[in-house]
């Protein structure tokens, strides 16, 4: 155990963290030294907001842009998809070293794919998954039920910081999801 001081006044209270949270601790210090890492790559771009008004100048609409490229991910026990709406794709099956997969492993490396291969260094994408693993994972960047999961979330999520990539998730139903297959 180890005791470290929450706050900068001596008055606070000390907190205790267990070998567990150390463990976190020091890995994500590795991962992301102070000297290095910054903030930068979490902020969301601000939207364009365009406001129209009719000759008297009464407003009569509001549109809001926010400059998001959408991506939608697919994987089978076959192969897999990936389709950006600017109309680029990917697509391919699996080769023997994914056979033993996992479909929600597969799922998440579609997913991660994606992003390496058809999002943009700067962009913020919105990534849409028919997998409810997937989308947890890398909403959360990372899970405690799978080690392989977690691994693969956590190389996701890493790639994306470095290419300043900001990802939302959203899920859709499987029916939604046909164009990246």
């Amino acid at each position: 155990r180890s005791n470290i001081a929450v706050g900068s006044r001596p008055q606070h209270s000390p907190v205790t963290l267990n070998r567990l949270a150390l463990k976190e601790l020091r890995f994500w210090h590795e991962v992301f030294p102070s000297s290095d890492f910054r903030w930068r790559r979490l902020d969301i771009p601000p939207p364009s907001v365009h406001i129209y008004t009719d000759a008297a100048g009464v407003q009569t609409n509001v549109e809001v842009d926010n400059d998001k490229d959408d991506l939608y991910g697919r994987s089978s026990s076959l192969g897999f998809g990936a389709y950006a709406d600017r109309g680029e794709f990917i697509q391919g099956e699996w080769s023997d070293s994914f056979l033993d997969w996992h479909i929600n492993a597969l799922e998440l490396w579609t997913c991660g794919e994606a992003l390496r291969r058809l999002a943009v260094p700067g962009d913020h994408v919105v990534l849409h998954t028919d997998n409810m693993v997937a989308f947890w994972y890398l909403k959360k960047l990372g899970g405690t039920r799978s080690r392989k999961l977690c691994d693969l979330a956590v190389d996701i999520g890493l790639e994306l910081l470095s290419r300043n990539i900001h990802v939302s998730m959203e899920y859709v139903s499987t029916t939604d999801n046909a164009t990246a297959d």
